[in-house]
């Protein structure tokens, strides 16, 4: 028969399971997300590449395109927030977009970390109860 220490580490047992669940859900958009910030450093860095008037298809929505001609290729408008964007050098938007990406790596790092230590707390957890 299950004493109550026994119910408690299932019940422990049950969260850590939960949580773990959601930090993978949320490591999964955290890949997402690093994925984007990725092709928009590749996509700043193809910009060396192409010269004024060339063209291009130019999002305005998920998955629409328009076709458009490159009228700069050395500055960038950027969204900085509350519907405002101010111009940018492209080297200026490599090293916001590169703040961006170490953020988001930093955060991916500390998840993984959480989610090391949620398993091994788990597996004790099993190992206890099996020798009960």
């Amino acid at each position: 028969m299950e004493n109550d220490s026994t119910k408690e580490k299932y019940m422990r047992y049950q969260e850590i399971t939960q949580t773990l669940e959601k930090v993978q859900q949320k490591m999964e958009q955290l890949d997402v997300q690093l994925n984007q910030v990725q092709e928009t450093v590749q996509s700043l860095n193809d910009l060396d590449t192409l010269d004024v008037g060339s063209e291009m298809l130019v999002p305005i929505g998920n998955g629409i395109f328009i076709k458009g001609a490159l009228k700069k290729t050395d500055e960038l408008l950027v969204n900085v927030g509350a519907g405002t964007v101010v111009p940018k050098s492209v080297d200026d938007a490599k090293k916001l977009i590169g703040k961006q990406l170490k953020s988001i790596e930093e955060y991916r790092g500390q998840l993984m970390m959480q989610m090391q230590l949620m398993q091994q707390e788990a597996q004790m957890i099993e190992q206890e109860v099996m020798k009960e």
